[in-house]
């Protein structure tokens, strides 16, 4: 009898674990982006918060914009709706989009935030741009 208890605790463990993982990997956060020739700036619009399996979908929207940029030089606009908050691996992430970004000709970026979520948010964002060399 106890090794069928063991069992269903087990089978309800996995069963759990499995859902957790599913839920885990879910994109959280918004992104939109164009790219307006005229003034070669690709504007970003983003809703947060943030996690990892969400940058993997931002470099998808935001990279497919960026391989149709024909300009050696181009700015950004970002501008973040929701809360700007994200895990330190989301962050690391976002350094390397970034750097990919810089070494297609981004120039300059400018972050928006429309919430205000005080100092902390805006050192999250001073880390995704603070080790890039141009």
């Amino acid at each position: 009898m106890q090794q069928i208890y063991l069992a269903l605790i087990l089978f309800y463990t996995f069963r759990v674990e499995e859902r957790m993982d599913i839920d885990k990997f879910s994109a959280h956060g918004e992104v939109h982006a164009h790219f307006q020739a005229e003034q070669n700036i690709l504007h970003i619009n983003l809703v947060g918060p943030f996690n990892l399996e969400f940058m993997q979908k931002y470099e998808r929207v935001v990279g497919a914009q960026r391989k149709n940029i024909d300009t050696p030089c181009w700015g950004s606009l970002v501008n973040v709706h929701g809360l700007a908050l994200a895990p330190m691996e989301a962050t690391n992430a976002g350094q390397e989009i970034v750097s990919k970004a810089v070494a297609l000709g981004l120039i300059a970026t400018a972050v928006v935030l429309h919430e205000t979520e005080g100092v902390q948010c805006k050192r999250s964002f001073g880390l995704v741009f603070m080790n890039l060399q141009h």
